[in-house]
């Protein structure tokens, strides 16, 4: 998770989400903007679709989540290793017990979701070419093997 000042990280927590088939961690960080404010983040890479775990696992990471950030804005998001388009109930429950609120599109699995702010730029996945850099050797170096997704808030 990478702040850029004046932001800064002002508390950091781990949370094993699964220890099976694969550990899976949640990380949680708390923000504070240059305003002053405290915006809790939450990032996750869950288990992949074929072991059916995802949707439990993103339930328990989220209730985490909302305990950690307490009143506090909260974006949530990373690999769910779920789609809204065969996981819709899910999303549904993020959002009936958690407020959180804006999954990327119907196909993606990375997201990101939140609550306590307005989209100012909606969650979208960055295109192959954006994901990659210049290697010292002049190569490009491809930074994931997902799109990342990338999107702008306002705390409300």
């Amino acid at each position: 998770m990478l702040v850029r000042a004046p932001g800064e990280i002002v508390d950091v927590q781990r949370f094993t989400v699964a220890l099976r088939p694969e550990r899976r961690r949640l990380l949680l960080a708390r923000v504070r903007t240059p305003d002053g404010r405290n915006v809790a983040v939450a990032n996750m890479h869950l288990s992949v679709p074929s072991t059916g775990r995802a949707p439990t696992e993103v339930l328990r990471a989220a209730e985490h989540a909302d305990r950690f950030a307490g009143e506090d804005p909260l974006l949530f998001g990373g690999d769910l290793n779920l789609r809204r388009s065969g996981e819709g109930g899910v999303f549904e429950d993020l959002r009936k017990l958690h407020d959180l609120a804006g999954p990327t599109s119907d196909d993606a699995i990375d997201h990101l979701l939140a609550r306590g702010m307005n989209p100012v730029a909606s969650p979208t996945a960055l295109s192959a070419h954006a994901r990659e850099v210049g290697g010292p050797d002049g190569l490009r170096i491809r930074l994931s093997d997902h799109a990342p997704v990338m999107g702008s808030f306002r705390v409300r």
